[in-house]
């Protein structure tokens, strides 16, 4: 039995779910910007071999970055992410908290166990699962996708996001249903009033885990969910480009990446019809195009086709 004091002196993990445009980054930017003083280092889960989502986390110092190039965490997490965990204690020895953000396809049981691998038990824990819901796309979402009622059940702490842009009507009934299904779980709306002890405290959620224990033996699934990369060296027409995302299929999930236009790097991120824009540098990067597509039965043929429509 571990003593107290050990326990105390372990590094915790948190591991962050969520289905596809959550806000997931959008959490961890919040975190890491808002609490500079928590040494924290991430493990995020990159689609394939470019780095993508670590391009949409903000400046960040206080601790490592770690990308696991694969699309789907779960599918790798016994040898990977044991890994990992052991190159930032190795590397980043001030790391105070280590946040692993799974994609929004992951099964969180294959992690969690991984995080059991018995090079690793003595040096970190597991101190919460966190799940991140979007109030404004919950209730559609939650019929389509069997992922997102498997991420809330297996979460210690549910946060609702877009709180906002939701309007606290449609918030209040997403919290009031998962409240209802859940057992002892913690469900916060993220609005604005949010501090780091609503999800990192181990004493709060230790009973939640043991409550939990028994229902962690179902077998590890996936939905079938289509990936496609449209990656281009040429200009893209920025207005072009945003009329095509506004008009995709409703197949069509979730995408993200960066594309290159007018001499200069455009992040551009879209889930449920809404795209939003962002500004980057290149550094000492090649400037080209690279967008990710996620979704069910996606025509790719013709997608490909709209997008080339798209080149300068």
């Amino acid at each position: 039995m571990v003593s107290q004091y050990n326990m105390r002196n372990k590094v915790p993990i948190l591991l962050v779910t969520g289905f596809l445009g959550s806000g997931k980054t959008t959490f961890l930017n919040w975190l890491i910007h808002t609490h500079p003083d928590l040494k924290i280092s991430l493990i995020l889960n990159e689609f394939g071999d470019i780095k993508l989502e670590s391009q949409f986390i903000k400046e960040h110092d206080g601790g490592e970055v770690a990308e696991l190039a694969n699309g789907c965490m779960c599918c790798v997490a016994k040898s990977d992410i044991p890994r990992i965990v052991r190159l930032i204690l190795e590397n980043s020895p001030q790391t105070e908290y280590i946040i692993i953000e799974a994609s929004g396809l992951s099964d969180p049981d294959p992690i969690r166990a991984a995080l059991q691998d018995p090079d690793l038990v003595e040096n970190v824990r597991l101190e919460n699962t966190l799940c991140i819901v979007d109030a404004v796309n919950f209730e559609e979402t939650r019929d389509e996708h069997q992922i997102v009622m498997s991420q809330i059940g297996d979460a210690d702490v549910i946060i609702i996001s877009k709180v906002k842009e939701a309007g606290s009507e449609i918030a209040v009934r997403v919290k009031k249903f998962i409240e209802s299904i859940g057992v002892g779980t913690k469900v916060i709306l993220w609005d604005g009033n949010m501090h780091p002890e609503d999800f990192l405290n181990q004493q709060q959620a230790s009973d939640r885990k043991e409550e939990k224990e028994h229902d962690h033996n179902h077998h590890h699934m996936h939905e079938k969910y289509d990936e496609y990369w449209f990656k281009s060296d040429k200009q893209i027409d920025l207005i072009r480009f945003s009329d095509l995302m506004r008009r995709l299929s409703n197949n069509i999930v979730r995408s993200k990446g960066y594309i290159y236009t007018q001499d200069i790097k455009v992040m551009v991120q879209f889930v449920a019809g809404l795209l939003e824009t962002s500004g980057a540098d290149w550094g000492n990067e090649k400037p080209h195009t690279a967008v990710l597509f996620l979704g069910k039965n996606i025509d790719v043929t013709t997608l490909r086709k709209d997008l080339k429509a798209c080149e300068m």
